[in-house]
């Protein structure tokens, strides 16, 4: 299972990185995320490229809300564009926005969008990170689940169409 971690900033990567590897090896004196990878893009661009070659992987993406430069007046900042994007392609990813400047609406906009939660830069300490991480694995285990329930519903009643059809003929011969 990977982390996708989506910063233009190398320092707030690093900080994001620093503040989590500690959890990503078993301890007995703390709790942890063994088995997890993290993986790191600086852009929208090169997000996306991940995201489609590695998707299936990805449980958890943090998002700049900004990434690289400030939006134009009334246009959406990209980060907002790229949770709509994993929302739409990827809804098993679970996305927490990362912001330096967060207010409602900025915050009300980026929850239509699709984020999951946010994390302000100025509080990424270790614990906050991984607490956030642990609710979203808990999030994007539920997604996964809904997503196979709902799989195997459709195949149903595709199957059950088929059946329908095959007794129409059969009810139309007699």
């Amino acid at each position: 299972m990977k982390i996708l971690f989506i910063e233009d900033d190398p320092d707030y990567r690093a900080a994001l990185r620093a503040g989590i590897e500690p959890y990503l090896s078993a301890r007995e004196d703390q709790p942890s995320l063994p088995d997890m990878e993290i993986v790191e893009t600086e852009d929208k661009e090169e997000a996306e490229g991940v995201l489609r070659e590695q998707s299936e992987d990805i449980a958890v993406a943090f998002v700049d809300l900004v990434l690289k430069e400030q939006p134009a007046p009334g246009k959406d900042p990209k980060g907002v564009l790229l949770l709509e994007h994993i929302q739409h392609h990827y809804p098993r990813i679970v996305p927490i926005v990362l912001t330096g400047h967060g207010n409602i609406k900025t915050e009300s906009r980026c929850l239509e969008a699709g984020a999951f939660d946010f994390l302000d830069k100025a509080q990424m300490d270790g614990e906050t990170i991984f607490l956030r991480i642990r609710r979203a694995l808990d999030e994007h285990y539920r997604r996964a689940a809904r997503h196979k329930m709902e799989t195997a519903l459709k195949e149903t009643v595709e199957q059950l169409r088929g059946m329908a059809a095959k007794l129409d003929g059969l009810l139309n011969q007699l």
